[in-house]
Order: structure tokens, then C-alpha cells, then sequence
């Protein structure tokens, strides 16, 4: 019994290190470096009804957080699910039908979770 445990919590450790090591890989840096010609500070009826505040690095630092955030989004809602599923698949031999009726409920919370930046930019309209 105690092999079985130790193999599923390698096996989760293992899934965890896989989906953290894709969350934290950096994505392609922008730098206010690489943008020769400075601070543009621009107002006109485009800038007013965007997202932009009409700042470079300020946009580009608000986009590497909202990507970030959507990144962890996605981890917990991986994490869920699978977590849920594992403890779904232990429960059947058991016979315990409450831990099975609340896995798969926390199966499809995980699922909701990860596609919760797509439900947020439908409702916005981007």
C-alpha cells in the first residue's frame, strides 16, 4: 500500500513540476530599451476607447501581468481538476459515493476555472 501511495504522489509531483516549469518559463521580453523613440503620450478618441493608456511600458507591464494571472488561472484550474480526478479514480473501488459525487463537482470546478479568462473577455466584448 505504501508503494501505491508513493508512486501517485510521485506522479502528482511530477505533474506539478511540468505545469509549473510551462507557467514560469518567461515569454518574449519586452524592454522600454528596445523602443528608441521614449515616452509617447498620445490622447485621441482611439486611445480613449481602449484598453491602452497611451504609455508603452506601462502597457506592456499591465499585459505581462494580465498574462501572468491568466497563466495562474490556468495552473489552479489544472491542479483542480486533476487533483479531483486522481481522488475520483481512488473512490471507486471504495464504494464511497459522497467523495465520488464531490470529485467529479470539483472535476468540472477545475474545468470552469480554466477557461475562466475566455468566460472574462466574452463578457467584456474584447
Amino acid at each position: 500500500m505504501n508503494k501505491i501511495i508513493k508512486r501517485k504522489m510521485t506522479m502528482l509531483t511530477m505533474i506539478f513540476a511540468v505545469m509549473g516549469a510551462v507557467l514560469f518559463i518567461p515569454a518574449k521580453k519586452v524592454s522600454a530599451a528596445d523602443d528608441n523613440s521614449g515616452v509617447k503620450i498620445t490622447i485621441s478618441a482611439d486611445n480613449l476607447n481602449s484598453d491602452s493608456t497611451g504609455v508603452n511600458e506601462v502597457d506592456a507591464t499591465l499585459n505581462r501581468g494580465n498574462k501572468f494571472l491568466e497563466g495562474l488561472c490556468r495552473f489552479v484550474g489544472i491542479a483542480v481538476a486533476v487533483v479531483s480526478a486522481l481522488f475520483f479514480l481512488i473512490s471507486l473501488p471504495t464504494h464511497q459515493s459522497d467523495m465520488r459525487n464531490q470529485m467529479i463537482v470539483a472535476f468540472f470546478v477545475g474545468i470552469i476555472i480554466i477557461f475562466v479568462p475566455e468566460i472574462v473577455h466574452a463578457i467584456a466584448g474584447r
